[in-house]
């Protein structure tokens, strides 16, 4: 009975291990083989592109990518799947530490000339990997395809898209519709005022102390939103807070600071005809 029990225990295991396996294969083989190298803007398609869903797949544990994934990376991939491995290389060696040079990979690739095909949402371009890999060592970033440090990348997993999207809002805008089409930025809050987050929960506390200033006031109007003196407690901590901040209704822009906001709110509970 004891070898029975010990042999359903090795059998157990070695299925574990086959089907950690074939998962951890799915975004190593889409990101061998990548045909873009894409960020995560929604073009026409229905969804992201697979290539970032492998690589996002990949960072959700950069700890857990070895070295020889990233070296067969490196020496077989597409020109699209070695700069996403050089991208890996610098998040997994980060998350590991103290386990060689976390920009190595991309310093390798900077004189590569092989072709690239960039694309963002609905806009593409044809670049090569040794821009790229130029651009990311550089300025850490390559067009709107960014490259963090790993702690900031570690604090937005998990983060809803909207939320993500708020932090980088460069205004506050208004539901008020001007000669174009409405606010797109107006479009993530009203998404973000669905989501299923706590007035004092990690999504909007992250949004709050990583915003841009805009960003900060989304996310005071939507703990507002969500708890009314939780909403005016997070106010009256910007109250002193100078940072510039543009309004868009409509066709007008006005110039506030932030904590003239602030103090609109916490005083007559609403902000010029910004619908929270």
């Amino acid at each position: 009975m004891r070898r029975i029990f010990l042999y359903l225990a090795l059998v157990f295991c070695a299925m574990t291990n086959l089907s950690a396996e074939a998962d951890n294969a799915k975004w190593f083989n889409t990101l061998m083989k990548a045909s873009e190298f894409a960020d995560g803007q929604i073009g026409e398609a229905p969804g992201p592109s697979p290539c970032w869903l492998a690589y996002q797949e990949a960072l959700a544990a950069p700890e857990k990518i070895t070295e020889a994934q990233l070296r067969e990376l490196h020496e077989k991939a597409t020109p699209e799947g070695k700069v996403y491995a050089a991208c890996l290389m610098h998040y997994s060696r980060s998350a590991r530490k103290n386990s060689g040079d976390a920009d190595a990979g991309l310093k390798s690739l900077t004189k590569d000339i092989s072709k690239v095909y960039f694309r963002s949402g609905c806009r593409g371009t044809n670049t090569t990997v040794g821009e790229v890999s130029s651009s990311l060592l550089k300025d850490r970033k390559f067009l709107v395809f960014t490259l963090e440090d790993f702690a900031t990348m570690k604090s937005k997993q998990g983060i809803p898209e909207a939320i993500l999207k708020l932090s980088s809002a460069n205004r506050l805008e208004s539901s008020v519709a001007g000669e174009g089409a409405p606010s797109v930025m107006y479009a993530f809050y009203k998404e973000a005022r669905r989501l299923p987050v706590k007035a004092d929960g990690r999504e909007l506390t992250w949004l709050i102390s990583h915003g841009t200033p805009a960003g900060k006031l989304y996310g005071c109007f939507l703990v507002m939103k969500l708890d009314a003196n939780a909403g005016i407690s997070m106010f009256r901590k910007l109250e002193n807070d100078t940072a510039k901040v543009e309004y868009q209704s409509g066709c007008e822009v006005e110039t506030f600071t932030v904590g003239a906001v602030a103090r609109q709110m916490v005083e007559k509970h609403k902000f010029a005809d910004f619908d929270f």
